[in-house]
């Protein structure tokens, strides 16, 4: 494992190479490659990784990539996982999730917005959650929305609720 550093990063690279039959298929190895890298700046902490399975019989390497944003400020957390372990690149599915507090006056509003994408498979669902919370009020709410070829389909619960009003909202 290699490993390099400095005061603002660390970086660790790894890897491993197994000979699954090496007396009769001497050429047939399998191997994995890891890296990590860690930088810290004024937004936060960010984590980058890389995991990569490679093998002659396999047509393309499995690749797995992520990273992470643990943040100080306004965002709180940011993080894509990326499974790139289909036969054509653009098959790829992409995970990603982001936790936001919002400045809002007198109070708290936490925004959360999880998606799913894959553009080959024509595939597109995000969730977007929020919380707010303030002197007068209280609320949260939920909208979902899936796009699967020409399809979309929305769902979405709002609550909210102070002393003169209180709202409700399904669909």
């Amino acid at each position: 494992m290699q490993q390099g550093k400095n005061e603002a990063s660390q970086s660790y690279k790894g890897e491993v190479t197994v000979n699954l039959d090496k007396a009769n298929q001497p050429d047939q190895k399998l191997t994995i490659l890891t890296s990590l890298d860690i930088s810290k700046g004024k937004d936060g902490t960010t984590y980058s990784s890389d995991l990569k399975l490679t093998h002659p019989l396999i047509g393309k390497d499995l690749v797995v990539k992520g990273k992470t944003l643990v943040g100080t400020g306004q965002i709180l957390l940011d993080t894509s996982l990326t499974l790139d372990v289909f036969a054509k690149k653009n098959q790829a599915v992409v995970f990603s999730l982001k936790n936001e507090r919002v400045p809002i006056t007198d109070g708290y509003n936490m925004t959360s917005t999880l998606s799913v994408s894959s553009k080959a498979q024509k595939l597109d669902m995000t969730a977007i959650n929020h919380l707010v919370a303030t002197k007068n009020e209280v609320g949260f709410g939920s909208v979902i929305t899936c796009k699967h070829d020409a399809e979309e389909q929305v769902t979405a619960v709002l609550f909210s609720a102070n002393a003169a009003s209180l709202l409700v909202f399904a669909r």
